[in-house]
């Protein structure tokens, strides 16, 4: 995202599966854009790919002008390079059998929970996947041009030298416009080298850590910070640092950019009010 034309607030498509039907999703991705919203944040892994393919169903309802307006961004390598899709409202159904039957073993305690860590693992990523990911996301969102391509869950030390050039190759041909790496913000600054990030220009990461953030954006004021977890309600909790008023963070980071995922109607338009409030 260049820092002219970076939208201030956007939305997560995390949770576009977890509807019941393909025409619901629909339905709140069109009440995110009759309200303002042009920036929408995707991946292969959310729900399979799903999240993808339902986004790309709405963009393609959309005309030409309409569609001209997104800032679409997704991710690479976690989730699938190649599936084989069902119909999308068959693969909800499944989804929500799913989640429905991984809920019932939770509460009989049968879950083990992963424990979560500060610096990402280093992973293998070949060509050949990204090569596959990058054409999947395409189709599935039915554009030409990413407005981000973000790493996700890597840092690009991570990633060969072919890789990179085929990333930055696309990036030349127009397939990408702004290049990434959404991680953990303990990972980011454990890269030493700060000429890693040089050619990237979006730093994705929690915002829950106040510390951090201010180091990050002083340690790399060139790039656009995009700020996720900031708030899953419309109001402060006082048992949870992670759900800040967007007003309230913009006054801390006025140079950050705020990704929220919510399926609360009022939620949505309190927080978008709120970012226009606070310009």
């Amino acid at each position: 995202m260049s820092q002219n034309n970076s939208p201030r607030l956007g939305y997560g498509c995390v949770k576009l599966t977890s509807f019941s039907s393909n025409k619901k999703a629909k339905q709140i991705l069109t009440f995110l854009y009759d309200n303002g919203m042009r920036w929408f944040d995707t991946a292969p892994l959310y729900g399979n790919g799903y999240s993808e393919r339902i986004l790309g169903g709405f963009i393609k309802s959309l005309s030409k002008n309409d569609r001209a307006q997104l800032k679409v961004v997704t991710k690479f390598g976690l989730g699938p390079d190649k599936i084989k899709f069902l119909p999308i409202d068959i693969a909800l159904k499944l989804n929500k059998l799913n989640k429905l039957q991984k809920r019932t073993i939770k509460n009989n305690s049968f879950v083990i929970e992963k424990e979560v860590q500060s610096i990402v693992t280093r992973r293998i990523f070949d060509f050949e996947k990204i090569q596959k990911q990058l054409d999947n996301s395409l189709i599935n969102l039915g554009i030409e041009q990413l407005h981000g391509y973000i790493g996700h869950e890597l840092i690009p030390d991570f990633l060969d030298d072919d890789t990179k050039k085929y990333l930055f190759n696309s990036k030349q041909d127009g397939k990408i416009l702004n290049l990434g790496i959404g991680v953990n913000s303990t990972s980011i600054l454990s890269i030493v080298n700060s000429k890693t990030l040089n050619d990237w220009e979006i730093l994705q990461y929690e915002a829950g850590g106040t510390i951090n953030v201010k180091n990050l954006m002083n340690q790399y004021p060139d790039k656009i910070h995009v700020h996720h977890s900031i708030l899953k309600k419309s109001e402060v909790t006082s048992n949870s640092s992670n759900l800040n008023l967007i007003e309230s963070h913009l006054e801390q980071f006025p140079n950050s950019h705020i990704l929220f995922s919510s399926n609360n109607k009022s939620h949505i338009v309190e927080n978008i009010a709120s970012m226009k409030k606070w310009h």
